[in-house]
C-alpha cells in the first residue's frame, strides 16, 4: 500500500460537540481497522489526543449495511462531564468477559444481548506474547498504565501517546500501542459479524454505567446523543 494521506474536515458544532469527516467510505475504513492499516490507527490515535474535551465520548456515524461503500466515514466527539463514580473497576463488571492472557475481551453486554463490548483488559491480565511485526510506526513502552489511564478512551489516548515513536509495531509484550490496534480489530470484526444480520450498526463509547473503556457495538442506538446519528 502507498502511503496514507490521512485527511479529514473538523468543525466545532457547539461547546461540546465537534464532527470530524473523512474522504473515505465506511467500508475502506472498516477494513484499515480490520488489517490493520497501523499507518492510518496511528493518526486516528494521535487525532483523538489533540480534542479540544479533556473527557468525551467517542459516537461514529451508523453503518447501515447497502450504504457503508457509498457513505463517507464520521464520527464525533461529545464533551462528558465524566463523574468518577466506580474509579475504574473492572472486576464485577466486565470479569465475565475476562480471557486471561488477551489484551482485548470481547463479549456481550450485561442485560443487553444484541451489544458487543470491546474491552482493554487490565495489566495484570495478560503476560508476554511472542512478538509478531505489523509495519510502522510503534509506540515504545516506557510506563505502565494505571487504572485511570482506563476509564474513558480520553484518558487512554493521551496515556498511549506518551510513548515514543519507534520504526515497527510489536505484538504483545505488553505494548499499548498493539492494545490500540487489537481494539479496532475486534471492533471492524465485529461490525462485519452483525451487517450479515442486522441492516444498521452504531458504534460508541458511552461508559457512564462502568468507569472502564469499552466500545459499544450495537444495533440500537441507546447512548447516541448526537441526535443524527440516532436514526438510520
Amino acid at each position: 500500500m502507498s502511503r496514507l494521506t490521512f485527511t479529514h474536515d473538523q468543525d466545532q458544532l457547539s461547546n461540546t460537540i465537534v464532527k470530524y469527516s473523512f474522504p473515505y467510505t465506511q467500508s475502506q475504513v472498516i477494513e484499515w481497522w480490520s488489517k490493520p492499516n497501523v499507518e492510518w490507527l496511528c493518526r486516528l490515535l494521535l487525532l483523538l489526543e489533540s480534542s479540544p474535551f479533556r473527557e468525551y465520548r467517542l459516537e461514529v456515524k451508523p453503518f447501515q449495511k447497502d450504504k457503508i461503500n457509498t457513505t463517507k466515514f464520521e464520527f464525533v466527539l461529545v464533551k462528558d462531564f465524566f463523574t468518577k463514580t466506580y474509579q475504574g473497576q473492572f472486576d464485577g463488571y466486565f470479569e465475565e468477559g475476562l480471557d486471561h492472557g488477551k489484551e482485548v475481551v470481547v463479549f456481550s453486554g450485561r442485560n443487553e444481548p444484541d451489544v458487543t463490548l470491546i474491552v482493554p483488559t487490565p495489566e495484570e491480565n495478560f503476560p508476554s506474547h511472542p512478538k509478531k511485526s505489523y509495519g510502522s510506526p510503534q509506540l515504545k513502552v516506557t510506563r505502565q498504565l494505571e487504572k485511570q489511564d482506563m476509564e474513558t478512551i480520553g484518558p487512554f489516548v493521551r496515556a498511549v501517546h506518551t510513548e515514543a515513536w519507534t520504526d515497527r509495531v510489536v505484538k504483545g509484550s505488553q505494548s499499548y500501542q498493539w492494545r490500540w490496534i487489537e481494539i479496532w480489530m475486534r471492533v471492524a470484526e465485529e461490525i462485519k459479524k452483525k451487517l450479515l444480520v442486522d441492516n444498521v450498526v452504531w458504534l460508541n463509547t458511552h461508559g457512564h454505567g462502568v468507569a472502564w473503556l469499552h466500545l459499544r457495538v450495537e444495533t440500537k442506538p441507546r447512548y447516541i446523543t448526537y441526535a443524527p446519528y440516532t436514526h438510520k
